[in-house]
């Protein structure tokens, strides 16, 4: 059947109406016979078939139109429907009654131009009689009856004669045109409706709108899932059918907005938010937004789990990182405001500090903690392959290649992290290609021959002195320049050592359960001597210190000489320094050299020691009386 369907109130427009649909070539129109009931079973009918509108006129029109769940075009009479008629009635006297719709009336006043005595006896609504209109006109002395096919079939069966008011072919074109005017803005809407359907249902919040009677005119399919209902239980119906899901549905009723409330519905919970929509002072419903917040956690789950096994993921915060000490607070800090920007960060550092572990950190506090992380040491990248690992290689750059080429770090780290440790170790000549790379923003494989456009942050780290391999000619400084723009240094353990014994206790907790240890914490001894200690590695050599007295210690707690098994300098041994005499031979002054012709360096190494046991082992106090720093200090005495 056809989107529109005409029924015809007489066999003559049917005819009229075929015609005019095969000389317009209206493809997507059919007509049909049917006048008043019998218009209403054919309407009915087209209506069964998919019928998107529907034509007719008269009093058919009026009753088709009362009840039709589709929009209804009239067939309107034009002055030139009108005329037709006219010429019929041009050698008739008598007086004329016309009788029917209003719209069906026009031109009925060039009856009266041409002298004629005409009655008008309009008919305002279904209920109004035809048969009562047509004896109204004949009491006003009426001998002729003019109107529809209605009012002609009626008039007749009364015996007045009766002139039948037809539609002629512009009258049906023109509602022809109508209709497919009407048909095309039904398309529109429906596809609008559909792409507007489409677009809730694929986003992963649950949307639902109310008007001003906060009846729900929109609910997605995320919604339904939510609530635990199908759309069509919620479609149309009063708010009020999810008032058993708590209080939160009837603020959204009363208008109250509410932004990112977290809710419990069922078992899940739900983050809320509302937004009243008003103009000019009036209620016009509301738009709630839901979101799960169990799915959200799930599906950022899976995403993980994915880049887990493709091992492009961070697992390291700042709440993972263990701290006691004011400079490492503030270090966090400063870290902490690095995460809000895309810029490139240089971490510099000793090795063993952490720099990858605020690298990560970083990167889970960004906008990107989804994305890939992708960490590289440019120290344990082989020579030969060092450039294609970085940049990828195009198919059949060189002999041995992945079929299809291979992506490079970066491609890898697209919308995420680029993590390049020991920058500093990075070859000279590879330097001014990754220069590119950062500043424009692509890289080309390769082998290849087209530039592949990137999202990614680069963070880089170096325990090197980056100016001097600068000045030595080792490190481009543009690039230095271009990678330093967002500085994070992060100090030695040795300067920290309020940090040690709160490491120290994360380790042994560790190991403990590495090792099915129970050991209960440190002597007082052994803790003393973690703090005094010059580490090297910093935290890498704490960690391994504390692991090893783990596996050979026995008792409660690790001792003093549990921590320094293994050592071998005499300095770190078995005697630390608290061991050392500190007041030398009988009869010298402690800080006396003793020895005769003694080398400046021994005389230096001499004397720091000796500072260093008439202070009680003072890192601190050591370090303010030779106005020196820690790490200075610790290299002297390593030394």
């Amino acid at each position: 059947m056809s989107d529109i369907v005409l029924i015809a109130p007489y066999e003559k427009m049917l005819s009229d109406a075929k015609h005019v649909i095969e000389k317009r070539h209206y493809t997507n129109i059919a007509a049909v016979f049917g006048d008043l009931s019998a218009g209403l079973i054919a309407a009915s009918d087209a209506l069964k078939n998919g019928a998107k509108i529907l034509i007719s006129r008269g009093g058919t029109y009026s009753l088709i139109q009362y009840v039709s769940p589709v929009p209804v075009v009239e067939i309107k009479t034009s002055p030139i429907d009108f005329a037709a008629t006219i010429r019929a009635l041009q050698n008739i006297d008598d007086i004329i009654g016309v009788v029917g719709y209003a719209n069906s009336m026009n031109g009925y006043e060039l009856l009266k131009e041409l002298g004629k005595h005409v009655i008008r006896a309009e008919l305002k609504n279904n209920n109004d009689s035809v048969e009562d209109k047509i004896k109204d006109c004949v009491d006003s002395g009426a001998k002729v009856i003019v109107g529809d096919a209605v009012t002609c079939r009626t008039g007749s069966a009364l015996g007045y004669t009766c002139f039948l008011l037809e539609s002629g072919e512009q009258s049906l074109e023109d509602a022809f045109d109508e209709a497919e005017r009407i048909l095309q803005a039904i398309e529109r809407e429906e596809e609008l409706i559909d792409r507007y359907r489409t677009l809730m249902d694929s986003v992963h919040d649950g949307v639902l709108a109310t008007d001003e009677n906060n009846r729900i005119v929109a609910v997605n399919a995320p919604a339904c899932r939510i609530f635990g209902l199908e759309q069509k239980d919620l479609s149309d119906m009063p708010l009020g059918v999810l008032d058993r899901y708590g209080a939160v549905i009837r603020e959204i009723a009363a208008d109250v907005p509410l932004s990112d409330e977290l809710r419990q519905i069922g078992s899940s919970k739900i983050e809320i938010s509302n937004y009243p929509i008003r103009s000019g002072g009036k209620k016009h419903g509301s738009i709630a937004v839901f979101q799960d917040i169990t799915a959200v956690q799930n599906r950022e789950k899976k995403i993980r789990q994915k880049l887990v096994q493709k091992r492009l993921t961070a697992k390291y915060s700042f709440a993972t990182i263990i701290y006691k000490s004011r400079v490492m607070g503030d270090c966090i800090a400063i870290a902490q405001k690095i995460c809000n920007y895309d810029s490139a960060v240089l971490i510099e550092g000793e090795s063993g500090v952490g720099k990858e572990l605020f690298a990560q950190s970083i990167h889970n506090g960004s906008k990107r903690r989804i994305a890939p992380f992708v960490a590289v040491s440019c120290a344990a990248l082989p020579p030969a392959l060092i450039e294609s690992m970085l940049f990828g290689y195009a198919e059949g750059a060189f002999t041995g290649g992945v079929r299809g080429g291979k992506e490079g770090v970066f491609e890898m780290a697209h919308t995420g992290t680029l993590f390049l440790d020991e920058i500093g170790e990075l070859p000279f000549e590879l330097q001014g290609r990754l220069l590119r790379v950062v500043q424009e923003r692509e890289v080309m494989r390769i082998g290849g021959d087209a530039n592949i456009p990137l999202d990614v942050r680069l963070i880089c780290a170096t325990n090197k002195n980056l100016h001097e391999l600068v000045t030595d000619g080792k490190f481009r400084k543009d690039l230095l320049y271009r990678l330093n723009t967002l500085r994070l240094y992060i100090p030695p353990l040795n300067e920290r050592t309020e940090d040690i014994p709160v490491l120290a206790e994360l380790f042994l907790r560790k190991y403990n359960g590495c090792y099915a240890k129970r050991f209960a914490g440190f002597t007082r001894e052994a803790l003393s001597f973690l703090k005094r200690y010059v580490y090297e590695g910093n935290v890498r050599e704490l960690q391994g210190m504390i692991e090893r007295a783990v596996i050979i210690g026995e008792g409660d707690f690790i001792k003093e000489e549990d921590l320094c098994a293994g050592l071998p300098d005499p300095f770190y041994g078995k005697y630390p320094q608290s061991k050392i005499d500190t007041v030398g031979k009988a009869g010298e002054d402690p800080l006396s050299f003793g020895e005769k012709n003694l080398s400046l360096k021994a005389a230096e190494d001499r004397y720091i020691r000796e500072i260093f046991a008439k202070t009680g082992n003072s890192v601190s106090e050591t370090c303010r009386i030779l106005g020196i720093n820690r790490s200075t200090l610790w290299r002297k005495m390593k030394k």
